[in-house]
């Protein structure tokens, strides 16, 4: 029996600006994010081929962070699957387009044999 690892990346200052990370199908396995900002910010997760319009294009899913940080961990290897492609934003609101005050940091955990192969490395990503 074979493990696969997680593949850590680095997100540094994402705001509302979408950053387009993968480029084909794979599995989110974790997201964990800092949230210097006073008031819950959303991490605004797509599943597409192209670079989403944020506030226009519906987010597949999205995760609220409270000030001072929080995440998505799931419980299980399975993660969550994306057929397409994977890009995230970070905004004020659940599925708009405003900015937060600060930029946040963080992690996503992604399986390592796509993230290998199809991992694009926009500027958020050290």
């Amino acid at each position: 029996m074979s493990f696969d690892p997680i593949k850590p990346l680095r997100i540094l200052a994402l705001d509302n600006t979408p950053q387009k990370l993968l480029g084909a199908s794979g599995t989110l396995e974790l997201a964990l994010f800092d949230n210097p900002n006073e008031a819950t910010v959303y991490l605004q997760v797509f599943d597409g081929e192209g670079v989403p319009t944020v506030g226009t294009d519906k987010p597949a899913f999205f995760i609220a962070i409270p000030p001072g940080g929080g995440g998505l961990q799931p419980t299980n290897r399975m993660g969550i699957h994306f057929r397409h492609g994977l890009a995230i934003a970070c905004t004020t609101t659940p599925e708009g387009n405003t900015a937060p005050a600060t930029a946040i940091n963080g992690t996503l955990g992604v399986d390592s044999q796509w993230a290998l192969a199809n991992i694009n490395t926009p500027s958020v990503i050290q």
